[in-house]
């Protein structure tokens, strides 16, 4: 007896001893990437069992490997995530077929209006939504924070027929989210991908306030994102008292897979969604059969790393090479250069614009002309003021207001306080305008109408019933200046309550502030973004305990954000993905690029006051505003294979080994001169080093009628002067590519990132790419 207790106690200790070593063996460790390249066969057992090898090649054995592996990448590409020290990482990286060891890192994610904004009105007699069945039998995945899907219309299947054949993923119960409840034939996958932020310190079996350990999305970002992309038709929506009409997704009969890689790991936290579960997500979703993934989320912009090596940009390489159209967020790190992420060629970055519509306060003043502007708050109607203007010579030391002044507290105290310049000292800068707010009030004032800038957009804040801030475009500000020159003492202002208005032509758009530019850091030379949609103040389904709980109504919210532009052009390429089945990724972007718009619906352009011109360019918004129906028949396209991206694979100098693991192809080999990168066959020029004079060239492949004739109109950039050889297209039922040349010569001095264009017509079609000079 004593010898078997004995025995216990020693191996009790053992246990406790070596709990107690692997304890202090994670210490020190991280979670880190190793990319593989593509998967070499079809034997997913197999590609794990190798993982594990290589792995165990660096730890000392399976066992331990087994321990430590995370993830596993077998369906669309050849990798795993691992815990390792710092100095097995440098082992791992050393080992031969490791294209990229990376440490694990965390992104962040990134209205009824905004369908027919973007020419998909139901009432136009050529109706691309009918044409495109609204996107019947296309699968949208949405990479992001989950979905809560039982408690919105938004989410129906009313009227939808089988779950597509090739679908091949599924829709299970786990933890609180029940299948029964969330998933039909409308959303007909969700998963939650959380190994790496478990690593992190994410618990399943302890989640911290506001998550949840299963595909349901209690952040409202996946939820808003998902509707936004394919939410089915819901009539007569009302939010916080304004009446918005029908909402509809723009694919509003596509189908939708949920891929939660988005958690809140700690309390109180903002979503972060792990490197390592991000590229898990493209992994399924590659293998599950979507059609398009849009995935809101992003990083900030890191200088010296390839695009393949920064963002999940190796796991889009491989959708796109498996015919999925990958659409990423462009960031909300604008208005500032050099800002855009998700910079790669073969996935398309969506950036930001205003609309033409949105939540207006009519302004009424006393000579009986109304005028709109922009409430802050969700206030509520305070009748006839006085309205007191004043200039910025009242402010100190450029924007605070004296408000101990006793001549301005008699003149505010009951009244309205108009201040027309104030955009030129604060830059309509949300947190200065709100001192101004709350200096005034604290003189007894009522509230203030103020000028901003247009590019300075500040989403609808629904909190509280006190007036707030009143915003006002230069052009209104300079009627209401104009009034209160004339009316001297006796000025007037009747403040009604706020209503939702739409399809204002004096409701100019623009590209929004924080829409992150470019050029890119890495590659500037792949011009982004590549197309932008709007992304302020969009209405559509909310998580019922939705992290912004006060802003929700009705079981809608109202967010802004790049991530809101992006599943809003990721519904775009549904409708052209069902019409053009077996159209590449590559000529999927073309269509858009070169048929994007630079004026709004009523024909003014799109702004960007911040520009020396006024007007928003490629860098802002790449081709223009997406326009589905020019897309569906853009007459040429500027088309790649993953073959064709072996040019640019070579131009970011990867070994020759490392691209046959990444494209599969053992005979791919790279030019014996090293190709410039301005060859890559895309849609958008971008022209770098230029000195005298230099010759890029294209390709474009004809989709339109077989007989064509195209010829070029040119709008050089300033400082340059462009020729393209040759000088006109001719196809026929034999020719149905042409390469041409373009030669761009320095003429003269040429601006900062001097843009223009080149554009092929032939009467019916006009096929524009966007040209950039880099400086």
């Amino acid at each position: 007896m004593k010898n078997s207790k004995g025995s216990l106690l020693i191996l009790l200790c053992i246990y406790l001893c070596s709990e107690i070593i692997v304890i202090h063996a994670n210490k020190g460790r991280n979670v880190y990437i190793a990319y593989l390249g593509d998967r070499p066969h079809d034997d997913h057992h197999r590609i794990v069992e190798s993982h594990h090898d290589l792995l165990a090649s660096v730890v000392g054995r399976k066992e331990e490997a087994a321990k430590l592996m995370v993830h596993n990448y077998k369906y669309g590409f050849s990798g795993f995530s691992a815990k390792l020290t710092e100095s097995q990482a440098k082992q791992l990286a050393a080992k031969p077929g490791v294209i990229h060891l990376l440490r694990d890192h965390g992104f962040k994610p990134h209205g009824t209006r905004a369908p027919d904004y973007l020419g998909l009105s139901t009432q136009l007699p050529d109706n691309i939504l009918q044409r495109t069945k609204k996107g019947e039998g296309i699968i949208i995945g949405i990479v992001d924070s989950g979905i809560w899907a039982n408690n919105s219309k938004a989410f129906s299947d009313e009227g939808y027929g089988p779950i597509p054949a090739r679908w091949k993923g599924k829709c299970e119960s786990f933890g609180d989210f029940n299948a029964s409840q969330h998933c039909n034939r409308k959303v007909i996958g969700a998963y939650w991908h959380r190994k790496g932020a478990t690593a992190k310190g994410f618990d399943p079996k302890d989640v911290v306030e506001g998550e949840t350990a299963s595909p349901l999305d209690l952040n409202g970002h996946g939820t808003h994102c998902a509707s936004n992309a394919a939410g089915s038709e819901v009539s007569n929506v009302t939010h916080k008292g304004h009446h918005f009409g029908t909402f509809r997704g723009v694919a509003p009969r596509a189908h939708l897979a949920i891929y939660k890689a988005c958690f809140n790991i700690k309390p109180n936290a903002v979503d972060e969604c792990l490197f390592s579960d991000v590229v898990e997500a493209f992994d399924q979703a590659i293998h599950d059969g979507v059609d398009v993934i849009s995935a809101s989320i992003g990083v900030h912009y890191t200088n010296g790393n390839t695009d393949i090596n920064n963002n999940p940009n190796f796991a889009s390489y491989h959708a796109a090479a498996n015919g999925i159209v990958v659409v990423a967020s462009a960031g909300n790190m604008g208005p500032g250069p050099k800002t855009v992420g998700s910079t790669s060629p073969w996935h398309i970055t969506v950036a930001a614009t205003t609309m033409d519509d949105g939540i207006a306060v009519p302004i009424t003043l006393g000579n009986n002309i109304t005028l709109m502007g922009v409430p802050t708050t969700g206030m509520e109607e305070i009748g006839l003021k006085k309205l007191v203007s004043f200039d910025n010579s009242i402010f100190v030391k450029g924007k605070t207001f004296p408000s101990d002044n006793k001549f301005l507290v008699e003149k505010l105290k009951g009244n309205v306080g108009f201040f027309p310049e104030f955009s030129k000292l604060s830059g309509g800068d949300k947190g200065t305008i709100d001192n101004l707010y709350y200096s005034v009030k604290k003189v007894g004032g009522v509230g203030i109408i103020v000028d901003v800038i247009p590019s300075n957009q500040i989403t609808y804040d629904y909190g509280g019933k006190e007036i707030g801030p009143i915003l006002v475009s230069q052009e209104v500000s300079s009627q209401i200046f104009a009034y209160a020159r004339l009316c001297n003492n006796g000025c007037t202002v009747n403040l009604a309550k706020p209503h939702y208005v739409s399809a204002k032509p004096s409701i100019r758009s623009s590209a929004a502030d924080f829409s992150s530019r470019g050029p890119s850091h890495n590659t500037p030379i792949i011009i982004k973004p590549d197309i932008a949609t709007p992304g302020v103040n969009i209405l559509a389904a909310a998580s019922v305990k939705h992290q912004l709980g006060e802003h929700v109504d009705n079981g809608w919210v109202v967010l802004t954000g790049t991530s809101m532009a992006t599943p809003l052009f990721a519904g775009l390429v549904a409708l052209l993905k069902s019409q053009h089945p077996h159209w590449s990724p590559a000529a999927i972007k073309s269509a858009f690029v070169t048929t994007g718009v630079n004026t709004d619906p009523h024909g003014a352009p799109i702004l960007d006051p911040l520009a020396k011109s006024g007007m928003a360019g490629p860098l802002d918004i790449g081709g223009g505003i997406a326009n589905v129906k020019s897309a569906s028949d853009p007459g040429l396209v500027y088309d790649m294979q993953p073959s064709d991206y072996l040019n640019y694979l070579c131009g970011v100098n990867y070994s020759i080994d490392d691209i046959r693991r990444i494209t599969r192809d053992q005979n791919a080999v790279c030019p014996p001169k090293k190709q410039s990168l301005m060859n890559v066959n895309l849609a958008s020029i971008g022209i770098s080093g230029l000195q005298s004079s230099l010759t890029i060239q294209r390709t474009v492949t004809n989709v339109g009628p077989a007989h064509s004739l195209y010829t070029p109109q040119i709008n050089s950039p300033i400082g340059t002067k462009i020729f393209v050889s040759p000088n006109a297209l001719k196809f026929d039922q034999h020719v149905h590519q042409i390469t041409f040349h373009i030669n761009i010569e320095k003429i003269g001095n040429v601006e900062a990132n001097a843009a223009g264009s080149l554009t092929w017509t032939d009467g019916v079609h006009n096929v524009r790419s966007p040209i950039v000079v880099l400086s």
